[in-house]
């Protein structure tokens, strides 16, 4: 019975056969290349988790780019003054002109210079205090430089995956829309997105706050489906 009402999905043109699985692919499926299968509300096949994006993982997907945002924006942001402070002052330096004044100061001039000499010299050759100091000036400019540009490419990332969750689309579905919509403006006709159900009503069908769920189902590790079939 299942099999003949597929049947009569695919002759009335509700669902279509993927060339590459020859299989049933229902509406908002779409075959992912690197993956070799056909996925559900396919939105694009991500490199950084080596998975597609679709219905069952979109959710953990978009808590995932916003949480890593706010992350990396938190480390920039608290981390901005000690960045200023070591980019624009080497601490090497500040160390060495430091001892060498206090060296110098209530010293004969011989003895003094030999103690400029030494300090002179450790800025090619530094101790192992200096490189410790060093290692930690890298590794602070390192972090922040780092977070930084993590926290604006991932803002803007996360910030054009809302505006299509908004508008009740995938990326793919944004190209395929756009297209029709040029279509059907040179034909004095509006395009209207049928799976665009409200702003407010696209997000809570999206992270699952249906059926009395509270804020907690996203904060919290929540094992549930999504909701809908995709």
């Amino acid at each position: 019975c299942s099999q003949h009402s597929n049947l009569e999905d695919v002759n009335s043109g509700r669902f279509h056969i993927c060339k590459k699985c020859i299989q049933i692919k229902p509406p908002r499926t779409h075959h992912c290349s690197i993956c070799k299968r056909c996925v559900l509300k396919m939105d694009h096949h991500c490199p950084w988790i080596n998975n597609c994006v679709g219905h069952f993982n979109h959710k953990y997907f978009i808590s995932f780019c916003t949480f890593m945002f706010l992350g990396t924006l938190y480390v920039t942001v608290s981390s901005r003054n000690l960045f200023i402070k070591h980019l624009m002052h080497d601490g090497r330096d500040t160390f060495n002109q430091s001892t060498e004044h206090h060296l110098i100061e209530g010293q004969n001039s011989s003895s003094a210079l030999d103690n400029k000499l030494k300090l002179r010299l450790n800025v090619y050759f530094p101790s192992s205090g200096d490189s410790h100091l060093q290692l930690e000036r890298r590794c602070i400019l390192f972090v922040f430089m780092l977070c930084s540009s993590v926290s604006f490419a991932l803002g803007i990332l996360t910030a054009w995956h809302c505006r299509l969750i908004s508008y009740g689309e995938t990326s793919i579905e944004w190209y395929i829309n756009v297209e029709d919509a040029k279509k059907l403006r040179k034909q004095g006709l509006v395009f209207k997105n049928p799976y665009n159900f409200g702003v407010l009503s696209n997000w809570r069908m999206l992270l699952g706050l249906v059926d009395g769920r509270s804020l907690l189902c996203i904060l919290l590790p929540s094992s549930h489906p999504p909701f809908g079939d995709g």
